[in-house]
């Protein structure tokens, strides 16, 4: 599990103008996975247990976030088993792949400084792959550190767009 503070500035506006929890007090939990050996409810335990930890040692700290990729194999039952609640969606987007490597987007403007395809392509060269394949949206999976998450309904979870 890897713990760190949220750097999509789109997905933090979006909960700040939401739900009122400034950007720099977000933080993302992401790279959660299990083996088949790990005891029942192994992830949801390991999620309560950072929840305690960060409230304990980073104050500053007031919502933990996570995106949950449908198109990989997952549902989000962890996070829920947690309490955590889903407060947005996101439409897919085609993954990439650079070399027969899949790169994220967050890899490609750290390597180029940029993730627009098209600037990948035209001006740098970069020999991109692009994913032609029906993708279904992510879920964004957000937990408070203080007080109770509010729980969406199913039908009023809105859905953002990705740049």
């Amino acid at each position: 599990m890897q713990c760190d503070a949220l750097d999509w500035r789109r997905l933090g506006s979006a909960i700040q103008q939401r739900y009122g929890v400034p950007p720099e007090r977000v933080w993302d939990i992401s790279r959660v996975y299990s083996f088949d050996v790990a005891p029942y409810n192994a992830i949801s335990k390991l999620l309560g247990e950072v929840r305690r930890w960060i409230r304990r040692e980073r104050p500053e700290v007031a919502l933990l976030a996570t995106t949950v990729d449908p198109n990989l194999g997952f549902a989000g039952a962890s996070y829920r088993a947690a309490n955590w609640q889903e407060w947005m969606r996101v439409r897919p987007r085609p993954y990439m792949y650079l070399h027969r490597r899949y790169i994220t987007p967050r890899q490609l403007r750290i390597q180029f400084g940029t993730s627009n395809r098209q600037e990948l392509q035209d001006q740098l060269g970069v020999p991109l792959e692009v994913s032609r394949a029906q993708l279904l949206g992510s879920s964004i999976y957000c937990s408070r550190l203080r007080g109770k998450t509010e729980s969406i309904p199913q039908d009023h979870v809105p859905t953002m767009r990705r740049r």
